[in-house]
Formats: structure tokens, sequence, C-alpha cells
């Protein structure tokens, strides 16, 4: 008797799953509020952004802290990323875990991002190319705080 409504369910629940992984059903400006951390296998030094709702970043790297502004692209591209523009308001300074101290304040980039199934690990790649990728980092689940401030 109960085979019919879960077998809807299940199929509703693959097809979500399947939007996901295909870029569709996500709206990337919400799925990346919030603050992400990846530690750098080859010196162990961490790198944290947090990203918040007006269009602001900040982020630690090793002893690097700054302030960013961003905006990312509507939709993904046919190849499954999204594209982040980013500009650095201010550098605060310190060794970053690329292990420069280059002051970066004015400077602008672009990354291409890829979210995982789950939507709680993300990728940024220098191209829209799983070939130079950094991460992958993983969103900091809140302890009942907003982290999307």
């Amino acid at each position: 008797m109960h085979r019919a409504p879960r077998a809807i369910a299940l199929i509703a629940l693959g097809a979500s799953c399947i939007a996901l992984a295909q870029g569709r059903a996500v709206d990337a400006r919400t799925l990346l509020l919030g603050t992400w951390t990846w530690t750098r296998p080859v010196n162990n030094c961490t790198e944290t952004h947090t990203y918040r709702a007006d269009g602001s970043r900040s982020s630690i790297s090793g002893a690097e802290r700054s302030d960013t502004r961003y905006e990312i692209s509507n939709e993904p591209s046919p190849k499954g990323f999204w594209k982040l523009d980013v500009i650095t308001v201010k550098d605060y300074g310190g060794r970053d875990c690329s292990d420069t101290e280059d002051d970066e304040t004015g400077l602008r980039w672009s990354v291409y991002l890829r979210f995982d199934q789950t939507g709680k690990r993300l990728i940024y790649c220098y191209e829209e190319s799983l070939d130079k990728c950094y991460g992958p980092f993983t969103k900091v689940e809140s302890s009942g705080g907003n982290s999307t401030q």
C-alpha cells in the first residue's frame, strides 16, 4: 500500500541529486555564503574564506588577512563551473599559504568554482578545467549562529 508514495519520494530525491550534480536547481550565490576552509598539504597552512550576502568576503591565508568584494555568475558554464570575480579591497599583510607577502590591495582576478554533489565542498580552478585547481574547501557548519552575516 505504501510503495507508491515511497517510490515517488525516491524518484524525487534522485532527481534532485542529479540536478545538483549537473548544476541545475543550484543557486551558487546562496550555496557560497558562509565559511569555507582548506589546509594546503605541502605546508599544512590553512585558508579560510567567509562569503557574505552583501558581496563581501574576508579571507585568512596563513598569517595574511584580507577583505575582498566578489561577484559570482548567475549560472554555471556549459562545463559546470561558476565564475567568481574578486577584487582585493584591503590586504592587511602577512605571509600567506603560498609563502608570499605581496600586498594585493586593488588586485582583480577571476577563478572558477566547482561544487561537489553535496554542496559542502568546492574547488577553485584557474580556468574552466580540473587541471589547475586548489582545494577542496569544506563548508564550516554553523553552530547555531549565522555565518553568512
